[in-house]
């Protein structure tokens, strides 16, 4: 593999070509609370306050709190990501990366993968005549989701979550088969099965309470790629120091690392961890050109 494209929210918030872009974790909570007021509109005023100011850390409280449901919140979270989608094609960055390599992206030769629980790169992928490979056992493009998705819906469960306090302390797991589905039939899917999708917590740990042996192996899977890969791009995600399951080995790996996003953040990152890799700036739409030039050198040489 040559190129691993990592995406995080700042790509989906910027990539154009959709009525309605993914929000940023700053005013995530307002979004679903609009969107959902029996419940995101229903959590306390105090505890709301934490997850406006950081979303991360506010989900650490709020999913060890038994007076929140987590899972009608995870069903909602997951209905809210899944309606998201490109209504633009020829205007959306994502697409335009899908359509510029399909031949690479064919042998695998790019691996796209990102931190984001929407489906905006699979409807990149479907409006260039693609189908996500997820699992690795066809041909297509690779797409590695280390942080679960909302169309990643559990099958072959007994009982209900109905009434189920999904509790991480507790330690209430699902395991089970995985079915990718269209995003389209998200909300239909969880109103039938009653179950939420393999969505990783939005806490410090990134915690798993859904298949997390399937999860646990796309993360080891993104490991091997990063380790392995010539080059990697990670365009608008946070360098988040908890996500040591991402960001290590991109450290560690001997290929060449070009950051979009804060500069900052990159920055300090790029000081602390690998001060060979490069920032290359801090918006996706502003780095494009230089993205795909990057891309091409090495598929290239």
């Amino acid at each position: 593999m040559s190129v691993l494209l990592l995406f995080g929210a700042g790509a989906s918030y910027g990539a154009g070509g959709i009525r309605k872009a993914p929000p940023l974790s700053n005013v995530l909570l307002l979004e679903l609370q609009k969107a959902f007021p029996a419940t995101w509109g229903q959590i306390n005023a105090l505890l709301s306050k934490k997850l406006a100011s950081d979303f991360e850390k506010g989900m650490d409280e709020l999913s060890q709190d038994l007076k929140n449901n987590l899972a009608r919140l995870l069903w909602d979270m997951a209905i809210y990501f899944s309606r998201f989608k490109i209504d633009y094609p020829s205007n959306n960055l994502y697409w335009q990366i899908v359509d510029k390599y399909k031949g690479p992206l064919i042998r695998n030769d790019i691996v796209l993968s990102t931190l984001n629980y929407d489906c905006l790169i699979e409807s990149a992928l479907h409006h260039a005549g693609f189908l996500p490979e997820y699992h690795g056992n066809a041909p297509g493009p690779r797409l590695l989701k280390p942080h679960g998705s909302c169309n990643f819906m559990p099958r072959g469960v007994k009982g209900s979550v109905l009434e189920m306090n999904l509790e991480i302390e507790a330690g209430a797991i699902i395991n089970c088969p995985l079915e990718a589905v269209n995003p389209e039939c998200v909300e239909s899917e969880i109103h039938t099965t009653l179950y939420p999708p393999a969505m990783s917590l939005f806490v410090s740990k990134k915690t798993d309470i859904v298949t997390p042996k399937i999860i646990s192996n796309i993360r080891d899977e993104f490991k091997e790629r990063a380790l392995k890969a010539r080059k990697i791009i990670s365009i608008g995600v946070k360098p988040n120091p908890d996500d040591t399951h991402i960001w290590k080995p991109i450290a560690e790996s001997s290929g060449e690392v070009l950051l979009v996003g804060g500069e900052g953040e990159c920055r300090n990152w790029i000081k602390e961890h690998r001060t060979d890799a490069v920032y290359i700036g801090g918006k996706f739409t502003d780095s494009f050109s230089k993205i795909c030039q990057s891309i091409s050198s090495v598929l290239n040489a």
